[in-house]
């Protein structure tokens, strides 16, 4: 299993970084590899709620089935896989804290290809240096919307 993690800290108020952890919308755009995502049920994330993100890895389309495990409004969101998907395991958990008027933001990710996905993959240490650059790139990227300033008026 690999075990991937980073912070930052994030110019912006707590409440605006989780809208934007927990805004479906945003997805797609915190996790570069992700084509679409499809909520049951539809609308915002909450516990228990499932989701399936269909992606791509280099030139191979996956699927990455989750369930939402932990939801603690503004500091806690953490989601587990479900059978099904390119990944026998992938569980990430993003926690917030407030410094002041900023964000403590810190993400967890533990994964292991399933095993059905692993025999499809020619080169697994590039297939792993892929979905880690994709995963690490999680909280810059939240960082970068959540500190995006406004347009004049």
């Amino acid at each position: 299993m690999t075990h991937l993690e980073g912070s930052t800290e994030i110019d912006a108020p707590r409440w605006s970084v989780w809208s934007v952890i927990t805004d479906p919308s945003y997805l797609p755009k915190l996790y570069l590899d992700a084509i679409t995502v499809e909520l049951d049920p539809p609308g915002p994330i909450r516990l228990g709620q499932k989701c399936r993100i269909l992606g791509k890895v280099g030139s191979m389309r996956v699927e990455v089935p989750i369930q939402f495990s932990r939801v603690e409004p503004e500091a806690c969101l953490a989601h587990k896989s479900v059978p099904g998907g390119v990944f026998r395991t992938w569980d990430q958990t993003v926690s917030l804290k407030a410094v002041g008027l900023r964000t403590a933001a810190k993400a967890e990710f533990e994964y292991e290809l399933s095993p059905e996905y692993s025999s499809k993959v020619a080169d697994v240490q590039t297939w792993q240096r892929v979905v880690a650059d994709n995963l690490l790139g999680y909280l810059p990227r939240v960082k970068e919307i959540c500190e995006l300033l406004s347009l004049p008026r």
